[in-house]
């Protein structure tokens, strides 16, 4: 198998680059990042990939691998320094090399392409994509290259994108492909000449259960698509009828063709020196901004954006900043609601393009509509994620109660992904959009960055009130800050674990059963485990995924010979649930019907459900304490910042109970 490199187009052979990761030394390459500490056969460090207190990455020098059991990084020494380094997978790859002195230069070649098959689906593609281009120049079909051309893409932007035409005739490709009917003649090249399997691997044809072919795109115009790395995986095909549904037509998964890891232009944009890229829903428009000579733009074939396009964009060295162009409607904005969240929770900026006219769909609309020059301004318009979700979530909201679930959910976003740069500006815009003063969101938001009442900061951020509104005095700021409540809440008595701790016991013994499922779990309920009432259950399954990661055997032996080494563990505590749970018949008869995702789901909410009673009953206390503090100024800060704090704690498990999370 060979792979074609990303910067000068030769192709690595993949039998070679396996050779290189088995001759590395893992342990030795990954030490020069972070350091490790050797545990038995393994070694452990801080995983550098998330904010790790407790050593949680394990590198494994016998299988070549790492993983971190807590963020779920994983991979080999290869996927490491990537990763680590922030580069691509040949820069990486180079780096290995070098170490152990391997000549990268012996494993590449001009001739040899990947294994035989998949090299005939990418000749595939190749040869279909030339008769689809010339289709679309083809007399006969000239209404295709006149809507095209009405949709203001010329001759050049054709030619740039390889934007072609699939004929009517059903049948026509396959006969041309599979050289059907003698179309080509005896003397036609017969490594054009593809079989019948071969196409259908492709998703070239398609084949019914009479056993009848029939083209996969018909009447369309055509879009290659080009992976991450520049090889033509699949097509696009677009009706220019509207009646005829889906508008767009992609090539089914295939062997080479994986809608969730490719971004459409990406190939072109990778080389390039960019500090930021477009990402659009669809290919019109990453050719509108194109034609508008903004060419750092990609495109998703939908609106869902996946892990593997967020590493494809951070693999890019010098990006900083991405700028969502969705479309102009509910789809459109929930897709930048949910992608924006997303790719700020990796670390990027996000921006998004500006406001336009709602009853123009989108920037290839704009463009046909007004014109290059008006969609220059409105991507110069471009705002922040964060103040483009104040607009649009405030936008028809009338109640105050819907204005103060929006400020919370907003401000604690701020709080832990926002630019902090931005936050007069934001807190702004929320004042404008809410009504609600600014100086009460201003401190609401220094009480949850933990900075308003920090001892260096207090009299600061008083001062500063004093300063701008000279006409207050610090009775008044106070009048502002501490808001006297009614008590809202019902004293709640004992908490029941029973129904919780049978539904980990449950899960533990799913996953002492079945170790494949710990990944699972992991993702799901491992953080609201740890330094909690349940921790011993949390022990456990860290357990079971260390002897699971080592390929080890999954027993009670070697469960409780890890547990010995781990000073943090009550070996004697962790043996005897351990014991009780392996041991229980009624896990033992019905454990092949245990429903583990249903399992997990009761689990989150019971146990946000028991946070949030607790929560509740730290409310009453304060709100008591509050009550009894008369006039000391200080003190009632102080309790203020509790109250709040935990209010908006007690909102955020709400809200993870009410969407099951």
């Amino acid at each position: 198998m060979y792979i074609k490199h990303m910067n000068n187009n030769e192709i690595i052979n993949y039998n070679e680059i396996k050779e290189i990761i088995q001759k590395a030394d893992i342990v030795s390459i990954i030490g020069n990042f972070i350091k490790l500490q050797k545990k038995g056969s393994n070694y452990f460090g801080l995983c550098p990939f998330h904010s790790d207190n407790n050593p949680s990455l394990v590198v494994s020098p016998q299988k070549k691998i790492f993983k971190c059991f807590v963020c779920g990084t994983k991979g080999n020494v290869i996927d490491f320094v990537q990763k680590f380094k922030s580069t691509n997978f040949f820069d990486a790859l180079e780096y290995v090399a070098k170490i152990i002195n391997y000549d990268i230069k012996k494993i590449t070649t001009k001739n040899n392409f990947f294994d035989l098959k998949t090299k005939r689906l990418y000749e595939v593609n190749k040869i279909i994509n030339e008769w689809y281009n010339g289709f679309i120049f083809n007399p006969e079909n000239k209404i295709y290259l006149e809507y095209l051309k009405n949709r203001g893409i010329n001759d050049d932007i054709i030619k740039i994108f390889e934007i072609g035409y699939a004929p009517k005739d059903s049948t026509l490709i396959y006969k041309m492909a599979t050289n059907n009917e003698n179309m080509f003649g005896d003397e036609y090249d017969k490594n054009s000449i593809f079989n019948e399997q071969e196409l259908v691997d492709a998703n070239v044809i398609t084949i019914n259960e009479k056993g009848n072919t029939t083209d996969f795109l018909i009447d369309r115009i055509t879009f290659p698509i080009y992976d991450n790395n520049g090889l033509l995986a699949g097509f696009s095909g677009r009706t220019i009828n509207n009646k005829i549904e889906p508008k767009y037509l992609n090539t089914c998964t295939t062997k080479i063709f994986h809608k969730s890891e490719i971004l459409f232009n990406f190939f072109r944009i990778r080389n390039l020196e960019i500090e930021k890229i477009i990402l659009c829903e669809g290919f019109m428009d990453t050719i509108a901004f194109y034609r508008a000579d903004i060419k750092n733009c990609v495109a998703l074939m939908g609106t869902t954006l996946s892990d593997n396009h967020i590493s494809a964009i951070q693999s890019l060295k010098n990006i900083k900043t991405i700028i969502l162009s969705f479309d102009n409607d509910n789809a459109g904005n929930e897709a930048t609601i949910n992608n924006g969240i997303r790719l700020m929770e990796k670390g990027l900026n996000v921006y998004v393009i500006g406001d336009y006219d709602k009853k123009i769909k989108d920037v290839d609309e704009l463009m046909n509509k007004f014109g290059k020059e008006y969609l220059i301004d409105i991507f110069d318009k471009r705002i922040d994620f964060i103040s483009w979700l104040i607009k649009f979530k405030f936008l028809n909201k009338k109640h105050l109660d819907e204005k103060q679930i929006i400020i919370n959910y907003i401000i604690n976003f701020m709080v832990e992904f926002g630019d902090i740069s931005l936050k007069t500006t934001q807190l702004k815009l929320i004042e404008k959009c809410s009504d609600i003063d600014y100086y009460d969101l201003l401190s609401k938001y220094e009480i949850l960055s933990n900075k308003f009442y920090k001892t260096s900061k207090k009299n600061d951020f008083i001062d500063d009130f004093s300063q701008k509104e000279n006409k207050e005095n610090k009775n008044t700021i106070q009048k502002r800050i501490i808001l006297k409540k009614k008590n809202e809440y019902t004293k709640i008595n004992n908490i029941n674990y029973d129904n919780i701790k049978k539904i980990l016991s449950g899960i533990i013994f799913f996953c002492y059963m079945e170790p494949k499922n710990i990944d699972k779990v992991q993702k799901k309920i491992f953080f609201s485990l740890i330094n909690s009432d349940l921790e011993e259950y949390y022990f456990i399954l860290k357990l079971i995924s260390i002897v699971h990661a080592r390929h080890e055997e999954i027993n009670i032996e070697n469960l409780l010979k890890i547990s010995k080494q781990d000073k943090n563990i009550n070996y004697k505590i962790i043996e005897k649930l351990l014991i009780n749970i392996i041991n229980d018949e009624y896990f033992n008869k019905y454990y092949k019907n245990f429903n583990l995702e249903k399992n997990i789901n009761d689990f989150i909410i019971k146990n946000y459900d028991i946070e949030l009673n607790k929560k509740c009953i730290e409310l009453i206390k304060l709100e008591e304490k509050n009550e009894k503090v008369n006039n000391n100024y200080q003190d009632k800060i102080a309790i203020m910042n509790d109250i709040e704090q935990i209010k908006n704690q007690k909102f955020i498990l709400q809200n993870k109970i009410l969407n099951n999370d």
